[in-house]
């Protein structure tokens, strides 16, 4: 449903944007409008078209210079790169947004990359907890073999829940 309503959203914003150019529409406030159709149309932006769009918000203001150098229609097309440019900033703010959001509320593709377990919800507890995971400390002078105990390492898998029982106060699996 989301990317109906972006996809509606952004074909609206490219539509206000040429008629705004060659038509005065003094009735409404045209930036504001394009501005929340733009966060609107960031519903529907990908990951993958996220660098276009920043790109393209960046050249946008130097394509509408050269083409205001045309003759006869010259403001006119300067006046849609702005435009879409408006919109596009909009949307971006709304891709972003959400990109955080995503990064905050657990996702496990942070910009850490911490934790890969897809069960795991707190990677930044995991990556700041008090012991290191034993997969992770694989050497001669590991404590453990020292005192003659198991020093087979856990997986990562077990691991992960071992640290989410010890968060929560719960008894730790079995080995």
């Amino acid at each position: 449903m989301t990317m109906k309503i972006g996809g509606l959203a952004r074909a609206l914003a490219i539509l206000l944007a040429i008629v705004a150019a060659f038509v005065a529409l003094n009735m409404i406030d045209v930036p504001l409008v394009l501005l929340v159709l733009g966060l609107f149309a960031g519903l529907a932006l990908t990951d993958d078209r996220m660098v276009l769009n920043v790109a393209l918000v960046i050249a946008l203001p130097i394509i509408g210079a050269a083409l205001a150098h045309i003759p006869t229609i010259g403001a006119q097309l300067n006046a849609v790169a702005l435009n879409l440019q408006v919109a596009m900033a909009g949307g971006i703010a709304t891709a972003i947004a959400i990109r955080m959001y995503h990064m905050v509320m657990g996702g496990s593709d942070g910009p850490h990359g911490t934790c890969r377990d897809t069960r795991c919800r707190n990677p930044i507890s995991l990556r700041f907890s008090n012991r290191a995971p034993p997969f992770a400390r694989r050497g001669p002078f590991i404590a453990s073999r020292a005192r003659g105990v198991s020093s087979a390492p856990l997986s990562p898998a077990r691991w992960h829940a071992r640290a989410r029982c010890s968060r929560r106060g719960a008894p730790s699996p079995g080995p």
